[in-house]
């Protein structure tokens, strides 16, 4: 299956394993169920493109910009992923890049989490008051170059 995409001029080719699945959707984008990850090969930034729309994320994953950003998964969500005790999951979250760079922002409050095996996805919302919606983050990336 070839996709045209949003970040890529030509299109790609995709492998119907490597579609990850949202069955809830993605908050504000309930009705769109799956997606692919674009990897930049570059920096560690990545694209979370839906396959069936032309809606695309930037993602990252959130130890990128605090390396002790954790938090708990319920049994109830465990099972909606399809995990057990030997899962691996990927983790990202939601950038948002304005015109001005420096006003970049990571959403830590709401995971994206990927079950590895199945490419079941869910993205939650946390209880956990320390993290922000819009978490500034290059001064956070500056820090670790």
């Amino acid at each position: 299956m070839k996709l045209k995409t949003l970040v890529v001029e030509e299109k790609i080719a995709i492998n119907k394993d490597d579609i990850i699945t949202f069955e809830k959707g993605l908050y504000g984008f309930e009705s769109i169920k799956n997606y692919i990850i674009i990897d930049n090969q570059e920096n560690p930034f990545k694209w979370l493109h839906a396959t069936d729309d032309e809606v695309c994320f930037v993602i990252l994953d959130p130890r990128h910009v605090d390396e002790s950003y954790d938090f708990e998964v319920d049994d109830q969500m465990l099972h909606f992923l399809g995990a057990d005790e030997t899962t691996e999951f990927l983790l990202f979250c939601i950038v948002v890049i304005p015109e001005e760079i420096k006003d970049m922002t990571i959403n830590l409050k709401s995971p994206i989490i990927i079950n590895k095996s199945n490419n079941k996805a869910i993205q939650l919302i946390l209880d956990e008051e320390q993290y922000a919606v819009k978490h500034k983050i290059v001064s956070e990336i500056m820090k670790g170059t």
